[in-house]
């Protein structure tokens, strides 16, 4: 059974049709992140031997270790084992880490159809995802957990869009279509994703974190990331769609046509932000 998304621009004759199947082939987890979510579920296993098997991935440690140092904001000392950094933020919490890390992990490789080099796509992901943290701290957001899992995937739909058009083939329609748009000067990336494959990567990132059983107000933000801030109270969607402004606009090695406007009016202190970036980026 496929799983369509809504298309704001008509779609293609024949579109690619994601399936359930299809996702899963596509967003396959790593040893190390399955691995671990056995035995966070096993009370029998020791922090001690969680915390060997994190170190096995240098993704999922240093996120936990971030998270955790996060936790210690604001308090004296800070938090460099992970087996201290498990016990302060608890299993739930470290569960949601490794499963959005081995996700994420996705993107280590090159996105050829995006124009995105090898690390690129994750090195931004994970600047995102430390900015919309940050955001979340500021603006009082309890879960800042959540905040950095959403951060780390708003784009991962990018992933699976790429993978489907190399396998439909680089001379297909779609994959010529698509990479001749993004050589356009203004290009508009969600409308050019809608009109050649027939949705955009926000809508498919959904889809994916429903897969995985992820918060759905994680699923929620990575649909929403590319929308311009509510009027309203700001939430994780709008921590995410700032953060997703600024780091592109730090990142020099960041494509042009993937960079969003940062805000006039932000919700929070940019310059703060752009300094932090710049850190991430050394």
């Amino acid at each position: 059974m496929t799983s369509p998304f809504a298309s704001e621009t008509p779609s293609p004759a024949a579109p690619l049709q994601i399936s359930k199947k299809m996702l899963q082939a596509l967003a396959p987890l790593p040893a190390v992140a399955v691995q671990m979510l056995a035995m966070l579920d096993d009370p029998h296993v020791t922090l001690k031997r969680i915390a060997e098997v994190a170190g096995r991935d240098v993704g999922i440690a240093s996120a936990i270790l971030r998270m955790a140092n996060s936790a210690m904001l604001g308090m004296r000392g800070r938090v460099g084992g992970i087996s201290d950094a498990l016990r302060l933020i608890g299993t739930s919490q470290a569960r949601l880490i490794v499963l959005t890390c081995g996700v994420a992990q996705l993107g280590q490789k090159e996105l050829r159809m995006y124009g995105l080099a090898s690390g690129s796509f994750m090195r931004h992901s994970e600047i995102v995802a430390t900015l919309t943290m940050a955001i979340a701290r500021e603006m009082h957001y309890a879960e800042t957990g959540v905040a950095y899992s959403a951060g780390l995937l708003h784009d991962v739909g990018k992933v699976i869009i790429n993978g489907m058009g190399v396998q439909a083939g680089m001379s297909s329609p779609e994959y010529e279509e698509f990479t001749s748009a993004t050589q356009t000067l203004g290009a508009d990336m969600l409308a050019t994703e809608r009109a050649c494959f027939g949705y955009d990567h926000p809508a498919v990132g959904r889809e994916l974190a429903a897969l995985w059983a992820l918060p759905p107000e994680i699923g929620d933000a990575i649909l929403q990331h590319h929308t311009k801030l509510a009027s309203g109270e700001p939430g994780l969607s709008d921590f995410v769609s700032l953060a997703n402004a600024v780091a592109g606009e730090v990142d020099p090695q960041y494509p042009a046509w993937h960079h969003v406007p940062v805000p006039e009016h932000p919700i929070v202190p940019v310059e703060p932000l752009i300094v932090m970036s710049n850190e991430l980026l050394k």
